[in-house]
């Protein structure tokens, strides 16, 4: 997935390497809530969540997907 891929192979080896005590995760307000699912399942620390703005234009294409990629990442893929 587009969003947490970065969180899995690059925020979390490094949090781990410096031993982070939070995260702040940038992502779109149609992500945050999946973001935030997956970094908890896998960072130890606090999550915090800041969503950027989305061009109007995106948004059916990245509700669809993000509601999508939530059931996935709460029903299907519930490991880190």
């Amino acid at each position: 997935d587009r969003d947490v891929t970065g969180v899995q192979t690059c925020a979390l080896p490094i949090s781990r390497q410096f031993h982070w005590s939070s995260v702040v995760l940038v992502t779109t307000r149609t992500q945050d809530t999946r973001a935030r699912i997956i970094t908890e399942r896998c960072f130890d620390g606090s999550t915090y969540v800041v969503t950027a703005p989305l061009p109007r234009s995106e948004w059916p294409y990245e509700i669809v997907y993000g509601w999508g990629a939530l059931f996935k990442a709460l029903f299907v893929t519930r490991t880190c």
